[in-house]
């Protein structure tokens, strides 16, 4: 699960209200999104995406990108004591490591200002929607997921 990704998070252009219009836009704008992974550095990544789009553009056609804020990825390895005691806390036999995110700036940045180990740990099932329109998580769950944090707070202190 932790590999880089590109979306597209939005695409437009041309004639946009209702009904239709023949005409061939004279711009077309997209908005993408990289989700980065353990050593690749964002201000890299943003010029090897600035150069292939401006080498793919059409003949004629005038390319612009602008950048927004980044953040460095980061990677908790799993052996890491941190980890070891976070799965003894949710009481498994063998933890499943799923590896997902890797993008999420704050951990990096956490990791690096404090030089402490940063474990996330998940408690939504798929079901929850995570991300979506109608995100939620069970009351069973959220309980249940204090219950494990008291625990891992307990064992690492």
């Amino acid at each position: 699960m932790v590999r880089p990704t590109l979306e597209i998070n939005g695409l437009w252009g041309g004639f946009q209200g209702e009904g239709t219009k023949t005409v061939i836009p004279n711009e077309a704008h997209a908005k993408i999104t990289c989700r980065l992974v353990h050593n690749q550095q964002p201000e890299k990544i943003q010029e090897l995406i600035k150069r292939h789009l401006e080498e793919h553009a059409s003949k004629g056609c005038t390319v612009k990108v602008s950048f927004d804020d980044t953040g460095n990825p980061f990677l908790m390895p799993i052996d890491s004591p941190m980890i070891q005691k976070a799965a003894e806390a949710y009481q498994m036999q063998s933890p499943v490591y799923k590896r997902e995110g890797g993008s999420i700036p704050i951990v990096s940045d956490f990791n690096q200002a404090l030089n402490v180990p940063v474990v996330l740990m998940g408690f939504g099932l798929p079901d929850e929607n995570l991300h979506a329109p109608n995100e939620h998580i069970h009351q069973v769950n959220f309980d249940k997921g204090r219950m494990v944090l008291g625990h891992w707070i307990l064992w690492i202190c």
